[in-house]
């Protein structure tokens, strides 16, 4: 089945995959042999690898759960329910989520509700900060009854010394089925140090 998400090991020597499956495949990059983590619940959207135990990953699921799994004992540690607001995805009625990791805080960047992006601390699973990423209050000019599509974060990603951040959010004025009315906007954020 699909693949949904790819995650590199800090030192490079192994692939993390994931997808519809719902299994962790674990690929050691030297030798080609893959090691497997099945029955983690639901479609594996993202993976990401803490910074001071990268042996530690936190998988984020399609169920809007995160797992904490250590991939030395090829076990689950934890799992942490209702991390975010669920985002809609046109293709099931629902907007697909963005995960991205913010390596210069070591943190999860979640899509949640409201066009806006969730800073979550998955080590300590404590919601760090909200980032509105496009502003709420928009008119429906199509002739449908039907409220207009909620903005969402659509794609996020931070440079490598997470000093920048650059967002698509995604909107549009008619029913959901209409889908070449989406509107995307790129913004590009960058982190202040405050003094």
């Amino acid at each position: 089945r699909a693949v949904g998400c790819l995650h590199f090991s800090g030192d490079g020597a192994h692939l993390f995959s994931g997808g519809e499956e719902a299994v962790l495949v674990i690929w050691n990059l030297q030798d080609g042999k893959k090691t497997y983590l099945p029955r983690l619940g639901a479609p594996l959207k993202s993976i990401v690898s803490q910074r001071e135990d990268p042996s530690r990953l936190a998988v984020f699921g399609s169920d809007n759960a995160v797992r904490l799994v250590n991939v030395a004992s090829l076990s689950v540690e934890g799992t942490i329910q209702g991390v975010r607001p669920e985002v809609l995805d046109v293709e099931r009625q629902r907007y697909t989520s963005a995960v991205v990791y913010d390596p210069r805080a070591d943190l999860a960047v979640l899509s949640a509700a409201g066009a806006a992006l969730q800073f979550y601390d998955y080590a300590r699973d404590d919601h760090v900060a909200d980032l509105a990423v496009a502003q709420r209050n928009y008119v429906n000019t199509s002739d449908e009854v039907e409220s207009p599509m909620e903005s969402h974060v659509a794609h996020a990603a931070f440079s490598r010394d997470g000093r920048v951040l650059l967002t698509v959010d995604r909107r549009s004025d008619q029913p959901l089925e209409v889908t070449h009315a989406i509107e995307e906007t790129l913004k590009i954020w960058e982190r202040v140090d405050e003094d």
